[in-house]
C-alpha cells in the first residue's frame, strides 16, 4: 500500500515536471489562463515522447543498452526542467487565473454543465483505475519493456520466448520504440510495467484526452456552457459508442495505453486543435509545436508516424494554399520530416 501510494506521488510529480518541460516551448505569459496550463502540459508530454522518440530509434539500431536510454533520457529531461522552471521565474512568474474568478463568470446552467461532464470523466477515470482490459498486442509489447528492464536489450529478444536473437524481430517496434517509453515509466515509478501502464498512464492518459476536446471546444465555442456540452457529447460517446473495435470508444475507454490507441485518442484531436489555432491565428509557435507532436507521434506505433503525416501534409497543404502563408512552408515540411525519416527506416529493415 505505502509502495503504490509513492509511486502514485512520483507520477503526479511528473506530471509537473512536465509542465515546465512544455514551458520551454510556449510563449511567456503575464497571465496564465486554465486553457494554457492545460496546452503547455499537454505540449510537454508531446516533448517528452518526441525526446524518446530521437534518442530510443539510433540507440536502438546501434544495439546499445536500455540503461544508456534511460540515463541519457533522464538527463535530458532535467535540463529541460530547470529550463522550464528557470524561463518561469526568470520571466516573472505568471499570474494563474483565479478560480473563484472563473466560477463567478459561470451561469447556474453552465455549473451543472460542469458538474455533468466532471462526473461523467472521472467515472471513466475510475472505470481504468480499477478495471483492467488485455489483448495479444500487450503481450508483445509488455515482453519488450521487460526484457530491456530485466536484460537490458531493446527489441533484439524473441518477444515470445525471451531468448536472444541479435537482430530486430519487428521492424515496426524498431521505428516506433513505444514499449521503451513502458520501461522507462516502470523503472521511474518503481512498479511493474503491467501496473505503471494499465492503471497509471491509463488512467491519466484519458484525462489528457479530455483537456485536448476542451482546448478544442474553447476554439470552436465561446459560451462556456456550450464547451461543457461538448465534454459531455464526447463522454457519451465514448461511454456506449463500441460498435467495433475499432472506434473511438474502444481505443479511449478499452486501450488507450496501446500507442495506436493514444494516437487515435490524443495525438489525432491535438493535430486538429493546432491546426484550428493555426487557420485562426497563423503563429509562428503553433507551427514549431505541430513539428514536436508530430514527431512525438512517431514513437506511438506505425500509425503514428503515417497518419500524424497525411494529417500534416494534407490540412498543411490547405492552409498554406488557401491563406496564402508562403512563409510556413519550411515549417510546414519540418512538421512532415519525422514522418518521413521514421518511414524510411521502417522500409529498409522491413525490406
Amino acid at each position: 500500500m505505502i509502495q503504490a501510494l509513492v509511486s502514485f506521488i512520483i507520477y503526479l510529480v511528473i506530471q509537473i515536471a512536465i509542465f515546465f518541460i512544455g514551458f520551454n516551448v510556449m510563449k511567456k505569459e503575464d497571465k496564465l489562463r486554465y486553457s494554457d496550463i492545460i496546452q503547455t502540459y499537454v505540449i510537454g508530454q508531446m516533448t517528452v515522447f518526441a525526446l524518446i522518440q530521437i534518442l530510443a530509434v539510433p540507440m536502438i539500431l546501434l544495439r546499445l543498452k536500455f540503461n544508456i536510454l534511460y540515463y541519457s533520457f533522464m538527463t535530458i529531461a532535467i535540463v529541460l526542467l530547470v529550463l522550464g522552471i528557470n524561463k518561469f521565474v526568470k520571466n516573472g512568474i505568471p499570474k494563474i487565473s483565479s478560480f473563484k474568478g472563473y466560477i463567478k463568470t459561470l451561469t447556474p446552467v453552465t455549473i451543472v454543465f460542469l458538474i455533468v461532464a466532471a462526473l461523467m470523466i472521472l467515472a471513466q477515470f475510475l472505470i481504468y483505475f480499477f478495471g483492467q482490459h488485455l489483448d495479444e498486442d500487450d503481450a508483445r509489447w509488455m515482453a519488450e519493456a521487460n526484457d530491456a528492464l530485466v536484460y537490458g536489450d531493446m527489441m533484439t529478444r524473441n518477444f515470445a520466448t525471451g531468448e536472444y536473437v541479435g537482430r530486430f524481430i519487428m521492424a515496426k517496434d524498431i521505428t516506433s520504440p513505444w514499449p521503451m517509453m513502458w520501461a522507462i515509466l516502470a523503472r521511474t515509478l518503481h512498479v511493474r510495467t503491467s501496473i505503471a501502464i494499465h492503471t497509471v498512464y491509463a488512467s491519466f492518459e484519458l484525462i489528457v484526452m479530455y483537456m485536448i476536446y476542451y482546448l478544442i471546444a474553447r476554439e470552436l465555442f465561446e459560451k462556456k456552457d456550450s464547451r461543457f456540452t461538448f465534454l459531455i457529447m464526447v463522454a457519451v460517446i465514448n461511454l456506449f459508442y463500441a460498435g467495433t473495435t475499432f472506434t473511438q470508444s474502444v481505443f479511449s475507454m478499452v486501450r488507450i495505453w496501446q500507442g495506436k490507441a493514444t494516437v487515435a485518442a490524443v495525438i489525432i484531436p491535438l493535430i486538429i486543435y493546432i491546426f484550428i489555432k493555426i487557420n485562426k491565428e497563423n503563429r509562428l509557435g503553433d507551427w514549431l509545436r505541430l513539428s514536436i507532436v508530430t514527431c512525438g507521434a512517431c514513437l506511438l506505433s506505425g500509425m503514428g508516424v503515417s497518419i500524424s503525416a497525411i494529417m500534416v501534409g494534407v490540412y498543411g497543404a490547405y492552409n498554406i494554399i488557401a491563406y496564402k502563408n508562403w512563409k510556413r512552408i519550411p515549417l510546414w515540411l519540418l512538421s512532415i520530416v519525422p514522418g518521413a525519416i521514421f518511414s524510411l527506416i521502417y522500409f529498409f529493415f522491413k525490406g
